[in-house]
């Protein structure tokens, strides 16, 4: 019920565009017996850069990310004039390079940190240039409703020593998030144990090989123990170097009570079939198609090329999610007109490109004599990310 009392202290209370959140920000979830809960410390991130840095495999699965959601480029969209200044800084601080950095951070350690450097004199307040920062450095600092309200870069051996940050000094990329958390998901971080198992397995197999995977033979000096006197050391020694280099002999000629048996004339077995199963669950952990690491085995071609398509429409979220980020935290500020200026990434599936013109064919081809009766020449350029102003403008040129 609204009472006078009510109306008076709405009445006085401040006005703010600001919109008051009552709620609390907190990572939830009961910890399950069977798992082993990792908090986020410098000792464990060092770790996840170590396996990227010397893993081989999940060096390459993570490195896909990057190649693909850059491999096609981008395109500065909106105003020509502010596009111009977007593309000037972009050009000056070598925007895909430092990308590629930050996503492999991102994927790494969770999350990909950026400064955001500021002109002087006349240019002050202006964001004139962008410099990579080692992501285990820095923690995020946030009030009780999960705001952020700050950076900390800790340094020093000790880590007692930190450098405070603004939050629009920084440019924080997370492709991978977490409800109630400031921080970003590390894609090696999840798929922490299936690496784990990966690697016993592959220095399981490495050592059966190295035991088991050559010929070995039983030289039996005198089986039956009926030669009198026995062998002596010196005989046994001798007959030992004869048989050094046994690989390269194909017949023996012995004198005396000598048989020969081979061991382990098998090899192992089933070698292959534990291999399969872990790089298979560690290629589904890391979200790469085997068939992109060069591991294609027994899978039919629809079957690659669906897995192949899922991982594009992937690439294209988190080529959304890199975008946005920049718009907001980058662009924005050189242009200081937010929204004048967006980053579109090309799309990186050839499949699309394929369908939508399959697609702006038949629709123009149903009325040959006015292609553009259904649909119209600028919706068709937008369709297939052709810029209409340049193409018009050589147009006129002709």
């Amino acid at each position: 019920m609204t009472t006078i009392i009510n109306r008076v202290r709405r009445a006085l209370a401040p006005s703010s565009t600001e919109p008051t959140r009552r709620t609390y920000a907190r990572a939830g979830g009961k910890e399950l017996d069977w798992f082993a809960r990792r908090d986020r410390d410098r000792t464990l991130l060092n770790k996840y850069r170590t396996i990227y840095d010397q893993g081989g495999l999940i060096s390459e699965a993570i490195d896909l990310y990057p190649l693909y959601m850059l491999g096609q480029g981008y395109t500065l969209r909106g105003d020509e004039e502010a596009a111009a200044q977007v593309q000037a800084v972009f050009d000056r601080i070598g925007i895909l390079d430092l990308w590629w950095d930050q996503i492999i951070d991102a994927l790494v350690i969770g999350d990909g940190f950026v400064e955001n450097l500021f002109g002087q004199g006349r240019a002050e307040g202006r964001l004139v240039g962008l410099a990579a920062i080692p992501a285990e450095t820095m923690v995020v600092d946030t009030d009780e409703h999960g705001k952020v309200v700050g950076y900390r870069q800790v340094l020093g051996q000790m880590q007692k020593e930190s450098l405070k940050l603004e939050p629009n000094q920084i440019t924080h990329l997370r492709l991978l998030s977490t409800t109630g958390s400031a921080y970003g998901k590390s894609l090696i971080g999840r798929a922490y144990d299936e690496i784990l198992r990966d690697t016993k397995t592959s220095e399981s197999i490495a050592q059966a090989i190295r035991r088991h995977g050559f010929p070995k033979y039983q030289i039996a000096i005198d089986p039956d123990g009926t030669q009198n006197p026995p062998p002596t050391d010196a005989e046994v020694d001798a007959i030992e170097k004869e048989f050094e280099d046994i690989e390269a002999k194909n017949e023996f000629t012995t004198v005396g009570p000598i048989n020969i048996r081979a061991l382990d004339s098998g090899g192992v077995q089933h070698l292959q079939e534990y291999s399969d199963v872990t790089l298979q669950r560690l290629c589904a952990a890391l979200g790469v198609p085997e068939e992109l690491l060069g591991l294609r085995r027994g899978s039919t071609d629809a079957t690659a090329v669906s897995r192949i398509e899922a991982f594009y429409k992937k690439i294209g979220t988190l080529q959304q999610r890199l975008a946005a980020c920049y718009d907001r935290n980058v662009v924005d500020q050189i242009t200081g007109r937010p929204g004048a200026v967006w980053i579109e990434f090309n799309d990186v599936s050839p499949t699309d490109e394929k369908a939508t013109a399959g697609m702006l064919a038949t629709i123009m081809g149903a009325t040959p004599m006015d292609p553009f009766a259904v649909i119209s020449r600028r919706w068709a350029q937008n369709r297939l990310g052709v810029d209409p102003d340049e193409w018009e403008k050589e147009e006129g040129e002709k």
